[in-house]
């Protein structure tokens, strides 16, 4: 999947079968909350975002995956998040 603004991004890593270790990629943090409600047998092993607040630059690098355990997400009408959930970390 290409990421059309990675500030945005968010990522899953799941267990489909056992061994079966599949990373899957997001344009926003609400399109994987929506995969996540769509998908309740699916075995999540971790959850990364990207931080909304850094540049394209920034969030481009892989230092920029945040844990999205430990982050904090907020969810605005007026934010432009690429699949229009308007959430973001």
């Amino acid at each position: 999947m290409i990421i059309s603004d990675p500030r945005y991004a968010a990522a899953l890593v799941v267990e489909r079968e056992a061994g079966d270790v599949q990373r899957l990629l997001f344009d926003d943090v609400g399109e994987m909350v929506v995969y996540e409600a769509e998908h309740p047998a699916l075995k999540i092993l971790r959850r990364w975002v990207h931080d909304a607040a850094r540049s394209v630059e920034q969030a481009s690098a892989d230092a920029a995956w945040l844990d999205a355990e430990q982050a904090w997400c907020v969810k605005a009408p007026t934010l432009q998040t690429p699949m229009a959930t308007g959430i973001a970390a």
